[in-house]
Order: C-alpha cells, then sequence, then structure tokens
C-alpha cells in the first residue's frame, strides 16, 4: 500500500492482520506524548487528604512519593523494603513503620505474592496508573462505580466549557 508523502507521521496497518481476511489498510497515526516519562494520575481530592493526614511523618511522606514513583500498571509495585530503606537512607524500621501507617490509612493494600517477595498496590481511589477501561473494572469490583461516573461526567461537563 502507498501511503501519501503529506500525511502525518505514522504508519499503515492491516487491520486484519489477526483474521482469515486480509487486505483492509487504515492509517495509524502516530501518537504524540506531551510527557517523554511515564505518569501517574493522582486525584486532587487525594492529594488533599494525604496532605492533611497529621499522622503520616515527612519519611512517611517521602516513602510514598517513592512508592508513587515506582508504580507499574493497575497500581502494583514489587519492592523490598530493604532496597528503599539503602536508596534514601531511612533506617530499615522507619521504613516498615511508613508502610505499616500506609496501609492503616488504606493508602497501601498488601498485594499477591509472587514467591517469596510481597507486592503493593496504591489504593485505586488515589492514584492510578494503567487504563481507564482497566480503571473502570477495578473500580467496579470495589463497589466504586458511581465514583467513575461521577468523574466521567464531571471529565464531560469540563470538555463541554
Amino acid at each position: 500500500m502507498e501511503v501519501e508523502k503529506n500525511k502525518k507521521a505514522g504508519k499503515a496497518k492491516d487491520i486484519d492482520s489477526h483474521s482469515k481476511k486480509k487486505g483492509r489498510w487504515i492509517w495509524e497515526p502516530e501518537y504524540e506524548r506531551h510527557f517523554k516519562e511515564s505518569y501517574v494520575r493522582m486525584f486532587q481530592h487525594a492529594l488533599d487528604v494525604v496532605a492533611k493526614d497529621k499522622a503520616l511523618s515527612g519519611e512517611t511522606l517521602r516513602i510514598w512519593m517513592k512508592l508513587l514513583s515506582e508504580l507499574e500498571d493497575d497500581n502494583y509495585m514489587q519492592l523490598q523494603q530493604t532496597k528503599i530503606s539503602e536508596e534514601m537512607g531511612i533506617q530499615k524500621t522507619h521504613v516498615s513503620r511508613a508502610f505499616r501507617q500506609l496501609m492503616e490509612a488504606g493508602y497501601l493494600e498488601e498485594g499477591p505474592k509472587s514467591g517469596r517477595a510481597k507486592s503493593y498496590r496504591v489504593s485505586p481511589e488515589l492514584a492510578w496508573k494503567g487504563s481507564g477501561d482497566k480503571y473502570t473494572e477495578v473500580m467496579e469490583k470495589r463497589g466504586k462505580l458511581r465514583l467513575v461516573k461521577l468523574q466521567k461526567a464531571w471529565n464531560e461537563d469540563n470538555r463541554k466549557k
């Protein structure tokens, strides 16, 4: 297939590549990323809640920020507290206490184990890294679909303005 040279950057894509039919093509523009690094969606109300939480010390807030920086898709991360302790120059007992405080506050959850290693998940009510569809699925399972619908309605209202 010949593609016009004046088209924006992108590529021709065979939309039937996984079926018996062949030969239907579409132009798939190259998505221009605004951010060169990966990012996490953080909800403003969550920032407010965490900022006002007097039970969290400076070290705990530093560890919270480190955890947000380590998020993988669907808010999971596999971290060793010892590694965080070494990287951040914080005593392991303080890291352990920070994890406990974050879990008690509901900001951090224990995820599934992979062998001996623990995994953790940041509460999706506070932040999200992953697709919007997966976020909706996770929130439905948590019985929080109403929150998702309110956020979608708010987004649509703001787009109209």
